[in-house]
């Protein structure tokens, strides 16, 4: 297992100078919060910033991101790592369009992450929905099965993706 971790060491590089951040989030690094929450975040909210050049460039990576990006498809055996922005949300999102075109048959959990419906409409895929188990001793909604999943399959055979939230 690798224990590099570049993005890491620049962010707290960065932080270490001090910068009085005029950028989004606009926190600015604790300053001005509750001193008990600030106690409690103060760290979190210092390195919660927008990519500064010091940082990369996440639209062209070229150093700290680029290399962290390297090391995150080799720890889990891909071809190619892509962080994002914006949450889960534009990870989701940019995921359905760079894999789906409209009419697609995705297989989706019918208690998907919200941000998936806004991926149906942008990328004009249709769901195939699967129905989580229910687990009546928590009274919530359970994971999808691997046996939901090939049943789908047996029933749908033009499904082109499946994505499991969890």
């Amino acid at each position: 297992m690798q224990h590099d971790m570049p993005f890491l060491k620049g962010l707290k590089a960065y932080v270490k100078q001090g910068v009085y951040p005029l950028h989004t989030p606009g926190h600015k690094g604790g300053r001005g919060a509750h001193e008990g929450l600030a106690d409690v975040l103060r760290q979190a909210l210092q390195a919660d910033v927008s990519l500064m050049g010091e940082l990369d460039d996440l639209h062209d990576p070229q150093g700290l991101l680029k290399q962290s990006q390297r090391l995150a498809a080799r720890l889990y055996g891909a071809d190619r790592s892509f962080f994002s922005v914006n949450g889960t949300t534009g990870a989701l999102q940019a995921m359905m369009l760079a894999t789906l075109a409209p009419g697609d048959k995705v297989m989706l959990p019918r208690n998907m992450h919200r941000s998936v419906h806004g991926g149906l409409v942008l990328t004009g895929a249709l769901p195939v929905y699967l129905y989580p188990g229910y687990d009546r001793d928590f009274a919530i909604a359970g994971q999808i099965t691997a046996q939901a999943v090939k049943d789908c399959f047996a029933r749908e055979d033009d499904v082109k993706a499946v994505l499991l939230t969890s």
